[in-house]
């Protein structure tokens, strides 16, 4: 089919990756490439604050504690190259199509929730049949999407998800500045005080060194047999793992200081210890066949394992949780709680070393 509206033919999609959450960064860095702008994903997540943005709450979902920042994060991002960014809401389908073209026809990017799980795409065009044409997570060209409109927009920061929503984007003044790492940005978000908290939050809403306390006592506490609480856990492992992970390949390039490169490769410590205690937390090894998972479980100190599709609840050896990354079975055992709760302790351990080097 022919598109009708293109914004730009320069769209290229992203590898999908479980721990940025919705992708808002990817689709951020997307366009503004597209449009010129030449900036990494690790450059802009880190600059943004977004790499420093450990959240923790018990009264969020998983899905909703992936967005929850202490800053918009995401407007910021937006905000460093130059772009202005608008959010709009329109409940039926056939309308959201024809303000997508209307949004294309005057150059702008249209950023919506339009791939599975919320995920975000960018928009490239809308064609005869009002059907949408976006790259997004592993979808590198456009390929075409039905009208959309109903799905949940969740952007970094944005502490109230838009039902129905999605964000255009004008790159018409695009412009990146000539942004430098700011360490008291990065002590801020990881700092424990609490006093621009948003009033629409609960009570037990943390960021930073907070969040990652908080996070370690649920585990020391061994509240590992809810389906709910692992999934908060994972989100909160894998953010802080994408986060300092795009902090340490950003301030290690090539080019950089001496003091930077110092602090990135303390940033590699956050880096392995978040990654390792997600991987305890969902482990794949063992996902591909039963006798893989038999081998996984016996070779392995992880305490979760993800269970191929055709093993029945019925032959594994422990209870069967369902997330939308697949299901799994909580193995538990006091060793393998205790080496999670001391992972996590050190995961506290590296971020609160990594904001003593901040101040350093």
């Amino acid at each position: 089919m022919e598109a009708l509206t293109s914004s730009n033919s320069l769209l290229v999609g992203w590898a999908s990756d479980v721990r940025a959450g919705t992708m808002g960064f990817h689709a951020l860095t997307a366009l503004a490439n597209a449009s010129g702008i030449n900036v990494s994903l690790e450059e802009l997540v880190t600059l943004s604050g977004e790499a420093f943005a450990v959240a923790w709450s018990e009264s969020f979902s998983a899905v909703d504690l992936s967005s929850l920042r202490s800053e918009p994060t995401w407007l910021d991002g937006a905000l460093a190259l130059g772009v202005e960014v608008e959010i709009h809401q329109e409940k039926k389908p056939m309308l959201f199509a024809r303000k997508i073209r209307e949004q294309l026809a005057l150059g702008r990017f249209v950023v919506a929730p339009i791939f599975d799980h919320g995920r975000l795409g960018v928009i490239d065009s809308v064609d005869e049949t009002m059907w949408s044409w976006a790259v997004g997570p592993d979808c590198l060209v456009p390929k075409p999407m039905p009208p959309a409109g109903d799905g949940m927009l969740r952007v970094p920061g944005n502490t109230v998800p838009v039902a129905d929503g999605y964000a255009t984007v004008d790159v018409s003044q695009a412009a990146i500045s000539d942004l430098e790492f700011s360490s008291d940005r990065a002590r801020m978000m990881l700092a424990s005080d609490q006093s621009n908290r948003d009033s629409r939050w609960p009570q037990d809403v943390m960021f930073g060194v907070m969040a990652a306390e908080a996070a370690a006592s649920v585990i020391r506490r061994e509240m590992l047999a809810d389906m709910d609480m692992i999934a908060r856990l994972l989100v909160f492992a894998e953010q802080t793992e994408f986060g300092f992970e795009c902090v340490e390949r950003w301030l290690s390039r090539p080019g950089s200081d001496g003091s930077l490169r110092r602090l990135g490769r303390q940033a590699r410590s956050v880096r392995a210890a978040a990654g390792e205690l997600a991987e305890r937390l969902w482990d794949r090894n063992g996902h591909r066949s039963s006798r893989d998972l038999a081998r996984a479980v016996t070779s392995r100190k992880s305490m979760v394992f993800e269970m191929p599709m055709d093993t029945s609840s019925q032959h594994v050896p422990g209870p069967v949780i369902d997330l939308p990354r697949g299901r799994a079975v909580i193995v538990q055992s006091e060793r393998r709680l205790s080496g999670l709760a001391r992972l996590a302790d050190l995961l506290v351990t590296t971020i609160k070393n990594f904001d003593r080097q901040l101040s350093g």
